[in-house]
C-alpha cells in the first residue's frame, strides 16, 4: 500500500529520491493500493502522484470507503468525483469502480443501490478489532470485494 499523504507540504522535495523509491516499489507488484489523502490538491502530493503515474502506467480504480451515514456517504462520493476529475488531468485511465460502506452494525441502509453501481457492505466485526486480521478468517464481505478486484485486473 502506498500513501501519498506522507510527504510534508514544502517545496524542498527530493524528486530523485521519490522517483527511485517508486521504481523500487513498482517493479515487484502487479497490484498496488493507494491511499489518497483528503488534502490531495497540495503541490507536493500532486508532484508525487505525477511521478508515481509516470512510472506505473496502469489503470487506476477508485474504491471509495465510507461509514454508514447518509451525509458521510454522499460527501465521500462527492470527494471521489472531485478526485477523479483532478487525477484525469494527469492520467486518463481512472475509473470509479465501487463504494465500500464499512462498519455496518444492525442498521439497514435504505436504497443502497442508489449510491453507486457497485456497492459493497462490510459488517462491523468485533473479532477483527480485538484479534486482528491475521488471527481471523477473512469475512465473506472481504472475499466479495477480492473477487470483484480479481475480475477487474484479469
Amino acid at each position: 500500500m502506498i500513501s501519498f499523504s506522507r510527504i510534508s507540504n514544502n517545496d524542498n522535495l527530493d524528486l530523485e529520491k521519490i522517483t527511485l523509491k517508486y521504481e523500487e516499489i513498482l517493479v515487484d507488484y502487479s497490484l498496488i493500493l493507494v491511499e489518497y489523502p483528503i488534502h490531495f490538491y497540495s503541490k507536493s502530493i500532486k508532484i508525487e502522484y505525477e511521478i508515481f503515474n509516470s512510472l506505473s502506467k496502469t489503470k487506476n480504480y477508485i474504491f471509495s470507503v465510507t461509514i454508514p451515514q447518509d451525509i458521510i456517504i454522499k460527501s465521500t462520493l462527492n470527494y471521489a468525483s472531485s478526485l477523479i476529475s483532478f487525477l484525469s488531468s494527469i492520467n486518463k485511465d481512472i475509473y470509479d469502480e465501487a463504494l465500500i460502506i464499512n462498519m455496518i452494525k444492525d442498521t439497514k441502509i435504505k436504497n443502497i443501490a442508489n449510491y453507486h453501481n457497485n456497492v459493497f457492505s462490510i459488517k462491523f466485526n468485533y473479532d477483527l478489532i480485538f484479534k486482528g486480521f491475521y488471527n481471523v478468517d477473512p469475512p465473506d464481505d472481504f472475499l466479495q470485494i477480492s473477487k470483484f478486484i480479481e475480475n477487474l485486473i484479469e
